[in-house]
C-alpha cells in the first residue's frame, strides 16, 4: 500500500466474498468507535442509524453487478462500498477526505477480504490532484441532507459527471423535497407541497429560488402558522424511494422565526392558499422562506 497524498490500495487480484450486510455493519461500527473520533461524530451517527444504512446497503446491493466500476463519494465508513463489492460489484474508487474514516475504511477492507478491490482517496471530491478513471459504472453518494441544505451533493455530481457515462446508475437518483406549513404546536395545517425536483444524473441548478402554494387545512375556523417542515425522499434507478430516516433526510421543522426564515407568524383561515417564497444555495445554510402577499 502507498501512500501518495492520498491512501492508495492497489486493485490487483480478485476477491469475491459474499458477506451478510448484518455481519459487515457489526464490524463497520466496532471500527468506526475504535477510531473516529467526536470530531466526526456525524459519520456515527449516521452509521448508527441501523434503519437507514441496512436500507441503503440493501439498494446497493440489489442493484450492484459484476465487473462493474463504482465512485463511492463521501465513503464515510464505507458501507455503500461493501455493500456492493459483497454482492458481486467490480472495483471501487472511495473518496473520503477525513484520514479516521479512511481508515475504518482501509481496516474493514482487510478484514472483508476486500482489499485488492478498493482504491481509497483520502482528499476532498474536488481535490484536482486526484486521477479518477472515467466510464464509472456506479455512483454512490451518501452527501444528502434534507432539501440538499449543508452537503456537497449537487456540486459533486456536476464535478464528477464527465466521468460517466450514457448508463451509469446513480445512487441515490432523485431528489424531491416538500414544504409544509405547521401551527404553534407543530401539527401539520396544509398538505405537503413539492417544491424542488432534482435529477442528479442532469442537474444543471445550484440553488432553489420557487413560489410554492399551499392551502390550509385546519378543523378550526383560523390557525397560526408559526412553523414549515422541509422534507427530501430520494428514488433510486430501481424506482425504489426511501424516506425520513433519523440521520438522513430527517425531517427539518423550523420555527418561521429563526433559521434565517424571514417569516412571522400570521393567522390564516380554512381553505385559504398560501404563497411561499423559497431560497437556498446546495450544500449551504442558511435557507429563506418569505410570505407572498
Amino acid at each position: 500500500m502507498k501512500t501518495l497524498g492520498a491512501r492508495n490500495i492497489a486493485i490487483g487480484n480478485r476477491t469475491k466474498q459474499k458477506i451478510p450486510n448484518k455481519a459487515m455493519y457489526k464490524i463497520m461500527l466496532e471500527e468506526a468507535r475504535r477510531h473516529v473520533s467526536e470530531s466526526h461524530s456525524l459519520a456515527k451517527v449516521c452509521l448508527s442509524d441501523r434503519p437507514r444504512t441496512f436500507a441503503l446497503m440493501q439498494i446497493v446491493a440489489d442493484l450492484a453487478r459484476e465487473g462493474a466500476t463504482a465512485l463511492d463519494l463521501g465513503a464515510g465508513c464505507g458501507p455503500l462500498t461493501f455493500a456492493f463489492l459483497s454482492a458481486g460489484g467490480g472495483d471501487v474508487i472511495a473518496v473520503e477526505k477525513s484520514s479516521e474514516l479512511c481508515r475504518v475504511i482501509d481496516n474493514c477492507a482487510h478484514i472483508f477480504g476486500f482489499e485488492d478491490r478498493i482504491l481509497i482517496y483520502n482528499r476532498d471530491i474536488f481535490d484536482p490532484v486526484m486521477k479518477l478513471p472515467k466510464n464509472i459504472d456506479f455512483v454512490l453518494a451518501e452527501l444528502i441532507a434534507t432539501g440538499l441544505l449543508s452537503e456537497p451533493m449537487v456540486a459533486a455530481m456536476q464535478h464528477i459527471r464527465p466521468l460517466t457515462h450514457e448508463g451509469t446508475l446513480f445512487i441515490p437518483e432523485k431528489a424531491v423535497s416538500t414544504i409544509t406549513l405547521c401551527d404553534q404546536r407543530g401539527f401539520p395545517i396544509s398538505a405537503p407541497e413539492t417544491y424542488d425536483f432534482v435529477d442528479m444524473r442532469d442537474v444543471e441548478r445550484n440553488s432553489v429560488d420557487v413560489i410554492a402554494t399551499l392551502t390550509v387545512r385546519t378543523e378550526r375556523e383560523k390557525a397560526l402558522a408559526t412553523y414549515v417542515d422541509i422534507n427530501t425522499s430520494l428514488t433510486y434507478p430501481d424506482g425504489g424511494v426511501t424516506g425520513e430516516f433519523q440521520s438522513l433526510c430527517n425531517r427539518l421543522p423550523m420555527e418561521i422565526t429563526d433559521y434565517a426564515l424571514q417569516l412571522k407568524q400570521f393567522e390564516v383561515e380554512n381553505g385559504e392558499e398560501v404563497k411561499l417564497r423559497i431560497r437556498y444555495e446546495y450544500g449551504e445554510e442558511p435557507i429563506y422562506v418569505t410570505r407572498v402577499i
